[in-house]
């Protein structure tokens, strides 16, 4: 019945003549599905046709009556078959990473792109709100700041490009952290103001970007930052961090643990320059998913050449 099947160049298999699909939202849209559907049922028939020629001997006789094929070649074009099927596995999975990536980086950008909304005073609601711009009102408490160090300066475009910042960085100095009192929520949480080179981690030697009285700002929502094993052990006592332990971060300066990255907009003249958030993510996957089918087309080109012309 198989044999049948696969010799029947009309047939395709169940999924492929399953109910029409749903309705999507556009002719076009529907004109793909049913192509990308087509595509993967001759590939399938073309896969099965495959596996019986090589594994199958009667299969084999019947489609290519009179033709002998050396032990030696036959071990081989298995061999070559099941190269090529691996190959092609990885490259599948290459499109599944592809599309899980496109997905990650729309979600990214819709989330940092977003309109800023009001700050939930629910520290538990934080991650899920990851990157979210959230607009907060209040009072900074410049008596308690702290940094983070050593950071280097993302310009905003280096900020928002995909391909990362490492080696385009114009300086490198300290990430300045400052409670801030709601105003409306009662609460005190930590803001990342933003970059200030080694010269000016004195909070001294920039006073006129101290800002003081009520001020709203916007900023984004950030959770902890991984630690390495070859990271700094902390300076509690003179206000020093080398990592983005909201945890440890609000427990040293008796805040809620919610920490916001301000935005370049609030960027003071004399103060820390915002918008220091790295939003950046690699997307290499569309290389592997052509190394991989092109690896597999390549077997399968030489399995045709050496082993089909053969019968």
């Amino acid at each position: 019945m198989l044999k049948r099947m696969c010799c029947n160049s009309q047939w395709m298999p169940p999924m492929a003549r399953a109910s029409p699909p749903s309705p999507s939202p556009s002719l076009a849209g529907r004109w793909f599905e049913s192509r990308a559907a087509l595509k993967m049922a001759r590939s399938c028939c073309f896969l099965v046709r495959l596996c019986l020629l090589l594994f199958d001997p009667t299969f084999r006789e019947t489609t290519f009556p009179g033709a002998t094929i050396p032990r030696a070649d036959l071990q081989e074009s298995k061999m070559t078959m099941t190269a090529f099927l691996r190959l092609a596995v990885r490259g599948r999975t290459s499109v599944k990473r592809l599309l899980w990536k496109q997905d990650l980086i729309a979600n990214l950008e819709h989330r940092t792109r977003a309109p800023p909304v009001d700050l939930p005073p629910d520290p538990l609601e934080m991650p899920s709100l990851e990157y979210r711009r959230m607009r907060v009102r209040g009072t900074f408490d410049h008596g308690n700041e702290m940094i983070i160090l050593p950071r280097s300066r993302l310009d905003k475009g280096q900020a928002e490009s995909r391909r990362g910042v490492v080696g385009r960085t114009s300086q490198h100095g300290a990430q300045v952290v400052t409670p801030f009192v709601c105003s409306d929520l009662g609460i005190t949480i930590l803001v990342n103001r933003g970059f200030v080179p080694m010269s000016r981690l004195d909070p001294a030697s920039r006073t006129k970007g101290q800002v003081e009285g009520e001020v709203e700002l916007v900023g984004l929502v950030r959770l902890n930052e991984p630690r390495s094993a070859f990271t700094p052990d902390d300076d509690v006592a003179n206000r020093r961090w080398h990592s983005r332990d909201v945890s440890k971060l609000a427990q040293a300066a008796g805040t809620f643990p919610i920490f916001l990255d301000a935005v370049a907009d609030s960027t003071v003249p004399g103060g820390p320059i915002g918008g220091q958030t790295n939003v950046s993510l690699r997307n290499d996957h569309t290389q592997y998913l052509l190394t991989w089918y092109g690896l597999s087309a390549l077997t399968l080109l030489l399995w045709v050449q050496k082993f089909v012309r053969k019968l």
